[in-house]
């Protein structure tokens, strides 16, 4: 026995070193089931990851990246705890910190605390913004925003000057800005493009690198070289990250995702105190991790827009207080971008769609769906697509007070259905889902909650 410890004292810390400087120790893999190894990598490509677990070190798993959802490589205490000097935000989600260094041409010039030195597109440019926290400005089509760190507010078209310098003109003035003074450039959004969404739907893998200085970064083709983790993304064709620098990292398989681990939450109509707090709480409680964005404007504004590009589902609560005026004119500001985000991989997640409030989810292009058979406090099974969705929560659930039962119809499937209303129903465009909910919240149960999560994060 004693030579049997001897041995294996000596043998499993050199097979969990093996691999030299091509590995990443002591990690924790978490798996698409909910299951989660610890034990070393030993090489990531774009086709797997191989991995050794601290319980079976002799033997080098293959695991194909659709049954990995994430990677921690380094605790979450050694996260940066101070703010930056500014939040670079990219439309596909991608968030770094650090400062500008200079404005040229079409791109420009920031320096990550993280990843150093990088140029980016201006035109894949949501905002730089002082802190961590953009402000809501509203913007023309072909209107910037320049904030100086002296306080003053310039809107105009922007151009870039020899010197470091950026010029902002109006129609009344025109300001010089040395690039060291601005504190913020907000940029035209314009339209979501759907071709942009038909080519980014055609990635099959996301990744994203989640940064010690709190950036994270989107991007595909992940590989482990050279001891950094190297990806493809909007700004260039070639980061590499060293792994000191790295907290996790997040795999999304089937289609790209918006907003890997963003949800925004809005409640424009909703009752803010009840039904809305108590659907956020739920989220909260169960998914630590997710960043949850609350918007309650009643107008499509530049803020929504923003919130809307960097999420990965759009989680509409329960319209209470609808109005018809104010409702029929956001859903059609909102109906442009919404096919082009569901294409992207987004997720719209509607909660108790009712006769008052269809006519909105119409005209915004979400779902036309009617209403159909059913009553609440009765057990009502999980069927298609639902039993995997929901299979946390059991074969089937019970509904609560005042509970919304639907009807299929060409393009809108049941996920769950008994006596032919169905509470729950979706549909899919392109990489993403419409899934309506006839729950409101107000009251909930243990599998409702989970019913509530696993729509959020449905693929």
């Amino acid at each position: 026995m004693k030579l049997r410890s001897l041995f294996l004292s000596l043998i499993i810390p050199f097979l969990l070193n093996y691999g030299g400087a091509e590995t990443i120790k002591e990690v924790s893999i978490n798996f698409v089931t909910g299951e989660t190894l610890q034990g070393i990598v030993t090489d990531i490509r774009p086709s797997g990851i191989k991995f050794r677990s601290t319980i079976a070190p002799s033997t080098e798993l293959e695991i194909p990246l659709s049954k990995v959802s994430s990677i921690n490589i380094q605790g979450e205490e050694k996260a940066a705890k101070d703010l930056p000097v500014s939040q670079l935000t990219f439309k596909n989600g991608t968030v770094l910190m650090g400062e500008l260094v200079s404005v040229s041409g079409s791109s420009l010039e920031f320096k990550d605390r993280d990843i150093g030195v990088i140029e980016a597109p201006l035109d894949s440019i949501v905002s730089l913004a002082p802190g961590s926290m953009a402000q809501n400005y509203t913007l023309k089509d072909d209107q910037h925003l320049v904030t100086t760190k002296g306080g003053d507010l310039l809107y105009g078209k922007m151009e870039s000057k020899r010197g470091n310098r950026v010029v902002v003109e109006s129609d009344f003035q025109r300001s010089e800005v040395p690039c060291s003074k601005i504190s913020g450039i907000y940029f035209p959004l314009g339209e979501m493009k759907e071709d942009e969404g038909k080519a980014e739907a055609k990635v099959k893998t996301m990744m994203t690198i989640s940064l010690i200085g709190r950036g994270i970064v989107y991007g595909e083709a992940l590989h482990l070289s050279g001891g950094k983790l190297r990806m493809k993304t909007v700004f260039t064709p070639s980061l590499a990250v060293p792994l000191d620098k790295v907290l996790s990292v997040g795999i999304e398989t089937g289609g790209s995702r918006i907003g890997f681990r963003t949800i925004l939450a809005w409640g424009g109509f909703a009752d803010r105190k009840d039904e809305h707090k108590k659907t956020v709480d739920i989220l909260k409680k169960h998914m630590t991790g997710w960043k949850i964005e609350e918007n309650f404007t009643r107008t499509f504004d530049d803020t929504f827009k923003r919130q809307l590009f960097q999420s990965r589902t759009l989680l509409i609560t329960e319209m209470e207080q609808y109005d018809y005026n104010a409702g029929g004119v956001f859903a059609k500001a909102l109906q442009p971008h919404i096919k082009t985000f569901l294409q992207r991989g987004g997720n719209v997640v509607v909660l108790c769609l009712n006769d008052t409030t269809r006519q909105f989810h119409k005209d915004a292009g979400i779902i036309d769906v009617a209403k159909g058979n059913g009553y609440y406090g009765k057990s009502v099974p999980f069927v298609g697509k639902g039993l995997q969705i929901y299979r946390r929560a059991g074969a089937s659930f019970m509904t609560t007070d005042a509970t919304e039962f639907y009807r299929k119809a060409p393009g809108i499937e049941a996920w769950a259905e008994q006596g032919g209303g169905a509470p729950i129903v979706a549909r899919r465009v392109g990489s993403g889902w419409v899934i309506v909910l006839g729950m409101d919240y107000y009251a909930w149960n243990d599998a409702t909650e989970k019913i509530l999560v696993e729509s959020v994060k449905a693929r």
